[in-house]
Formats: structure tokens, sequence, C-alpha cells
């Protein structure tokens, strides 16, 4: 985890200097982006030794409230520190929010030593994580519904061009791109503290087949102030995404987590990149409005053939 933040540190500090061309910048981005799921894995490994039972829920609905949390603040304050500084500064300063938090986990966080020895070969290693993954039948509709995700968190990448399909302002952009993490804070909150343990897993297939209805929603009565308020609402019930997480975490041997995470966490960007993209075709051929309606219903189809097709496997409590 330090070496991934101390690395990311790096990368923004490199992007952080002026004239630096405009394709070698966003290579670097890739870069940063691409090391998010060993992060992610890494904390997620560890998180389960940490916090047992409830207490693990609460964790994982913390970090997902504080996740949306940051994406609020870095979308309401980004441009605005911004137009302060200049991009080069905030680049910058950005870089130094990952040494911070290096610094954080070196000195707080111990070493998590798995039980089961794992082998040393990178290759193997994946290998291992994947064959767990496809040999397992509630793993695979669990990744199923969560990368579905993909397709709700969409409508992000279309925020600008909604926008002005609307006549809104610039200011509207923003907004639009900050209501889902906004629910998705206020579903985290729920899913721990108002939805009983022994209901969640009930509630799993409702919740993600119902994630898509507002963005079909917000197509048929198209207006900003109506996706908002329907966005905001998708991820309240997208939430559905830290069941998930906490169900699929259980499911994986502590020796294997790590890899396994890290697995979902990169198919999990990978799909949210596919939402994005093909989002925005559907928005070239049809309209913003009707493309944020397509990829919902297309999500709330494809979460009920999952839950006819994994019928049984996940009614258990995990």
């Amino acid at each position: 985890m330090v070496v991934t933040e101390v690395c990311r540190a790096a990368l923004m500090a490199v992007m952080a200097i002026p004239g630096l061309p405009l394709v070698v910048t966003a290579g670097l981005l890739a870069i940063v982006v691409s090391a998010q799921p060993l992060y992610s894995a890494c904390r997620n490994s560890i998180l389960p030794s940490v916090l047992a039972g409830e207490r693990y829920v609460v964790g994982v609905g913390l970090t997902s409230a504080t996740d949306s949390l940051v994406q609020i603040v870095g979308f309401a304050g980004g441009g605005l520190l911004i137009g302060l500084t200049g991009p080069n500064a905030a680049l910058g300063l950005n870089a130094l929010t990952f040494l911070i938090s290096a610094g954080l986990v070196q000195s707080r966080v111990g070493i998590h030593r798995p039980d089961i020895a794992m082998p040393r070969s990178l290759s193997r290693s994946l290998a291992e994580g994947v064959r767990l993954i496809w040999g397992d039948r509630r793993l695979r509709c669990l990744l199923g519904l969560l990368y579905l995700y993909g397709l709700y968190v969409a409508p992000e990448g279309l925020a600008a061009s909604f926008a002005a399909g609307e006549h809104a302002g610039r200011h509207a952009i923003g907004i639009l791109m900050a209501a889902d993490p906004i629910g998705a804070m206020i579903g985290s909150w729920l899913v721990i503290r108002v939805i009983p343990a022994e209901w969640r897993h009930r509630m799993l297939m409702p919740l993600a087949a119902a994630s898509g209805i507002p963005l079909v929603m917000s197509a048929l009565f198209p207006s900003v102030l109506g996706a908002v308020i329907l966005w905001t609402l998708v991820g309240v019930v997208s939430s559905y995404t830290l069941i998930v997480h906490t169900m699929f975490v259980r499911m994986v041997p502590d020796g294997q987590r790590g890899q396994v995470i890290g697995l979902a966490s990169a198919g999990l960007q990978g799909a949210q990149g596919l939402g994005i993209l093909f989002a925005g075709i559907l928005a070239d051929l049809t309209t913003p409005a009707t493309a944020v309606g397509i990829v919902g219903a297309v999500g709330t189809l494809l979460a009920i053939v999952i839950g006819l097709v994994g019928r049984g496997l996940l009614s258990a409590r995990t």
C-alpha cells in the first residue's frame, strides 16, 4: 500500500510539470488509475482480519461513505482549486495527498501475513485467483452484480452533454457528477444502520435490479433537476455493491483475498470504463438522455437475468 501511494505521488508530481504534452499527461494518469486495484486489494484483504463480524460490515460501509465524500469534495473543490492555483499547482498538491496517505499507512497499519502461504510467482498467483473465481458459481454471480455498477455509474460520463442538451450552465455538470456519490454516501449509511443484517442478502437482487429504474425515469422526463434527484437515487440504491463486497470477501480464503480482490477491482474499473464508452456511443447515436435510459434498462435486465441464473445460490447468509 505504501509503495503504490509513493509511486502515484511521483507520477502526479511529474504530471504537474508545466508544458507537459497532453498525451503524456493522459498516459501518466492512466498509470495512476491502474494502481488503484493494487491498493484496493491490499486494503480490502487486510480489513476482514482487523474487523470481525458486523464490525466488518460497518467498516466497509464507512469506507464506502468516505470514498463518496471525497469524490463530492473533489467535484466541488477541484474546479475552485484549479481556478485559484492553476492546474499544475493543483496536481502538485494532489501528489502531496498521496504522500500523506503513504505516511499514514506506514505509521498506522501493521503487516498482515495470511495463514496460508501463496505462490511467489505472479502468473501462478493470478491463475489460482482466476481459478477460484471461475470455479465458484456464487463468486461469479456476485461479480456479475458488482460489474453492473459500470452501467449505473455511466451517466457521470455524460454529465456535460446531458447538461448541454438541457441548455444548462457549466455549474450543472459538477452537480450532476456529484449526484451519484452523494446518493452512495446515503446508501452506505442505510445499509449499515437501517437494513437489518438478516435482510441484506435477501435485498441484494431487488436492489441490483432497481438501480437502473431511476435512469430510465430520467430519460423519460429529462431535466437537470430531475436528473440530479434521480441520479442521487441511483447512488442510494446501487449501494447494494456494499453487500456484494462483504459477501464476496467472506467467501474467499484469507490467503487468496489479495489476488482475488485485486482481480475483482481491476474488473470493476474495466466495467466502469466500458459502461461509459457504451453510454457515449449511445449518446452519439441518439441523445444523452436516451443513452442514460438505455444503460439503466440494460442494467436492470441483466440484474434480473443474473438473479434468475443464480437463484438460490446467495439465499443463505454468508
